[in-house]
């Protein structure tokens, strides 16, 4: 594991319990949020498996439950996991980096990175956009939501909007730059979306990158 990934991994470790105290902020805006995922998998397909990158709360996991998908979700943070399963118990989990972490030859119908890929360089989050791409199944899609900035910075930011005040390795991505380099790992954009934050500031951009079998 890279020293930055270790060192996110301590602050996700301290700041598990605040994650679990936020969830009540987010059932309404996240079910809202991941709509589009959910309708693209249940129209086009009959049994759908999903991974998740970086579990968080455990919320959206427990939709993707609700609606029957069979459900893996991966984290780099124990005690994050730990709060995830009290939300979605129906869902295998794996205590590991995705970056380096082997899947053999599973693959998925969907898979949901949300707040997951600004928190690698962009030198690996282009890896990890490839590796998206070869985990899932023909026709299938991928959900990949981050903040818009309006220039390229990455480095270490203070999380702020946490009580516990740590410093996290943080990718700020422009829209146009991160649409570049989903449409060369070889994903077709099916919807684009934004949500804004007030209280935080933050602007959301949500892409649906389906993995077109042409």
């Amino acid at each position: 594991m890279k020293d930055y990934i270790k060192a996110n991994q301590e602050v996700y470790d301290r700041l598990a319990q605040e994650y679990r105290a936020k969830l009540k902020d987010y059932i309404i805006s996240d079910r809202i949020q991941i709509a589009p995922f959910i309708r693209y998998l249940n129209n086009n397909f009959t049994e759908v498996k999903v991974l998740e990158l970086g579990s968080g709360s455990g919320l959206c996991l427990s939709y993707f439950e609700a609606e029957g998908f069979y459900t893996t979700a991966i984290d780099i943070s124990s005690k994050i996991i730990n709060v995830s399963k009290k939300i979605a118990p129906k869902t295998k989990y794996v205590c590991g980096d995705f970056l380096g972490f082997d899947f053999g030859a599973q693959q998925y119908n969907g898979i949901f990175a949300k707040a997951f890929i600004h928190l690698f360089t962009k030198e690996d989050a282009i890896t990890i956009l490839k590796k998206i791409f070869d985990l899932i199944v023909e026709n299938g899609i991928a959900f990949v939501a981050t903040t818009v900035h309006k220039k390229p910075e990455e480095g270490f930011f203070e999380k702020s909007d946490y009580n516990v005040k740590l410093k996290r390795f943080r990718k700020k991505w422009t829209e146009n730059e991160l649409l570049e380099e989903v449409t060369k790992a070889g994903f077709r954009l099916v919807d684009k979306s934004y949500n804004i934050e007030k209280d935080n500031g933050k602007k959301w951009m949500n892409l649906l990158l389906a993995k077109a079998s042409d």
